[in-house]
C-alpha cells in the first residue's frame, strides 16, 4: 500500500481561485484566455458611435489613429461589441511599428478577426503589416482569402463571402503548417510554410494595407493577434462572444508536475503549456510509495545521500519581473536539522540574481525566501519531521506572503523586487549544488502573473486542475 503524506494541520477541498473576465457593457466572456499573454493586440472596439478612440486591450495597450474617415460603430456589432468602419479610400486603424508585429520564422501565431461586407468588389485587406517592402497581410479578392507576406503569396483558397453577412476569419501557424479558417471552417488543406513575418516600418493595420487603397467596405470585429500560439489546427466552432481580456488561471502556470512515472525514474514530464525539460542532476528519483494529492513524489536524498536537484533550462517563464506570482509544493522533510533550498532560481554567487525558498532550522527554524543575495522574507516556523507541509509563495501587487498548510506564516514583507535576469533555470533540491534538501516533494505548481492566495486558506487535497 502507497505511504501518504501525513498532515500535521489538517486538509479539505483547495478553493478554486480563477482570474475574471472584465465587465461593462459587453456580455459576459470567457474565465479566460490560456494564452492572454501572448496576445499582442485585441480590440474590442469600445467607444461612442462614430467615434475615433479605442483601446487595445492586451497587455501591450497599442495607441493607435483612425486614418481616413473611419469611425466606431455601435449599431451593427460582432461577438457582442462594437466594430470599425473603415471608411474613405485609404481608411483605417493604424498602429505604430513595434516588435509586436514580427513573427520570427518557424514560430507559431494566430490573425483573427469578424468582417462584414457592404461590397465585395475589388481587394480588399483585413489586416496587415506590409510596408511596401515587407510584411504580411490579409486580403479577400477574385474570390479568394489571401495571405501574403512580403509581396509573395504563401496561401490563397477560394472563398466567395455574401453581404451584409457577419464571418470570422483565421490565420494560423502551427509547426509551420500554415491554415485558414472561415466560421471555424479550414479553407482547403494546410500549407507548409516558416517564414519569417518582419514588423515593417509602417506599423498594423486594421482594414486596409497602409501602401495600397485596399480599404475593407462594410466593417471589422473583434481584432486578435496571438503571437506564438496557433490557436486552430482544426475545424472549430467559432466564438459566439467577445475573447478573454485575462490571463486564465491554467493560462498563468508555467511548471506543473505531478511527478508520474515509475518508482525510482529519473524522467518527469511537465503538464503546463510551456512543457519545459527537465534534467535529472545527482540521485533524486520517482517515489510511488511516498505520494502526495494522490500522485507521485520526488525523493530528494540530502547531502548524506549525494545531494541531487532537478533542474530547467532558463526562460522567460521564470522572469517574474514586479508582478504577481505563485510558487506552492508539497514537502516532507526527513531531517530538518540544516539549512536546505526547496526551490531556487539563483544562478551563481557572483551574479546573485534569481529568487529562492530556503529552510534554516540550524538559524533558528526560519523560512527564508530572497533574491540574489538579499532575503526578502524571513520567518520562525518549527518543522516536524516525517509530517507533510503544503508551501505556498505569493506576491500580491507588493506583498509577499508565505503560507504553510494555508495558514500565513509571520507577517507581510513589502517586495516590489524586479525577479528578472537569472540566466539559469529553476533548481528543485538545491541551491547552487549546495544546501541539498532530503525528503519527498510533491504537487509542484508555479502561477505568473497571478497571486492565488492573499488570505489563509484550505489547502488541497486533489492534484491541481491539468487545464
Amino acid at each position: 500500500m502507497a505511504r501518504r503524506f501525513l498532515s500535521g494541520l489538517g486538509a479539505v477541498r483547495a478553493r478554486d481561485l480563477r482570474a475574471g473576465a472584465g465587465g461593462g457593457a459587453a456580455p459576459a466572456a470567457p474565465s479566460g484566455d490560456d494564452f492572454f499573454n501572448q496576445v499582442t493586440l485585441l480590440l474590442d472596439f469600445a467607444g461612442a458611435d462614430e467615434g475615433t478612440d479605442t483601446t487595445d486591450l492586451s497587455n501591450s495597450a497599442h495607441v493607435e489613429t483612425f486614418i481616413g474617415s473611419t469611425v466606431l460603430d455601435t449599431d451593427l456589432t460582432f461577438l457582442g461589441v462594437n466594430t470599425l468602419i473603415p471608411a474613405g479610400s485609404t481608411g483605417r486603424l493604424e498602429f505604430p511599428s513595434d516588435i509586436d508585429w514580427e513573427v520570427l520564422a518557424n514560430i507559431d501565431f494566430t490573425w483573427e478577426c469578424g468582417v462584414r461586407f457592404t461590397s465585395t468588389a475589388g481587394t480588399q485587406s483585413l489586416l496587415s503589416n506590409f510596408d511596401g517592402t515587407v510584411g504580411a497581410w490579409i486580403r479577400v479578392s477574385g474570390g479568394e482569402l489571401i495571405f501574403v507576406n512580403t509581396g509573395v503569396s504563401e496561401k490563397a483558397e477560394t472563398w466567395v463571402p455574401s453581404t451584409d453577412t457577419w464571418y470570422h476569419i483565421a490565420v494560423c501557424r502551427t509547426s509551420n503548417s500554415l491554415r485558414m479558417f472561415v466560421d471555424g471552417v479550414e479553407l482547403g488543406t494546410a500549407t507548409t510554410w516558416s517564414g519569417k513575418i518582419f514588423q515593417g516600418t509602417t506599423g498594423f493595420n486594421v482594414g486596409a494595407a497602409r501602401v495600397s487603397t485596399e480599404s475593407v467596405t462594410g466593417n471589422i470585429g473583434a481584432v486578435r493577434l496571438t503571437k506564438g500560439v496557433g490557436r486552430y489546427t482544426t475545424n472549430f466552432t467559432p466564438p459566439s462572444e467577445f475573447y478573454p481580456t485575462e490571463l486564465s488561471d491554467f493560462g498563468s502556470v508555467v511548471l506543473l508536475l505531478d511527478f508520474a512515472g515509475a518508482d525510482e525514474a529519473t524522467n518527469i514530464t511537465d503538464l503546463s503549456n510551456s512543457a519545459h525539460d527537465e534534467t535529472f542532476v545527482g540521485n533524486p528519483e520517482v517515489d510511488t510509495d511516498v505520494q502526495y494529492l494522490g500522485e507521485n513524489t520526488i525523493r530528494f536524498p540530502g547531502s548524506g545521500g549525494g545531494g541531487g536537484a532537478i533542474t530547467y533550462p532558463d526562460h522567460a517563464d521564470w522572469d517574474f519581473g514586479t508582478g504577481d506570482f505563485t510558487i506552492e509544493l508539497g514537502v516532507l522533510f526527513d531531517v530538518s536539522n540544516f539549512a536546505q533550498v526547496l526551490i531556487s532560481c539563483y544562478d551563481s554567487e557572483s551574479t546573485a540574481r534569481g529568487w529562492w525558498i530556503q529552510m534554516n532550522p540550524s538559524a533558528g527554524d526560519k523560512i527564508n525566501v530572497g533574491y540574489g543575495d538579499a532575503t526578502i522574507f524571513t520567518e520562525a516556523f518549527v518543522i516536524t519531521d516525517s509530517l507533510q507541509y503544503h508551501l505556498a509563495l505569493c506576491r500580491s501587487g507588493t506583498d509577499l506572503r508565505v503560507f504553510m498548510n494555508g495558514v500565513q506564516v509571520g507577517s507581510t514583507a513589502t517586495d516590489s523586487t524586479d525577479m528578472t535576469g537569472a540566466t539559469l533555470g529553476p533548481s528543485m533540491g538545491s541551491h547552487v549544488s549546495s544546501q541539498y534538501f532530503d525528503g519527498n516533494m510533491g504537487a509542484l505548481r508555479i502561477s505568473k502573473g497571478l497571486a492565488r492566495y492573499t488570505e489563509n486558506f484550505t489547502p488541497p487535497t486533489t492534484f491541481y486542475p491539468t487545464s
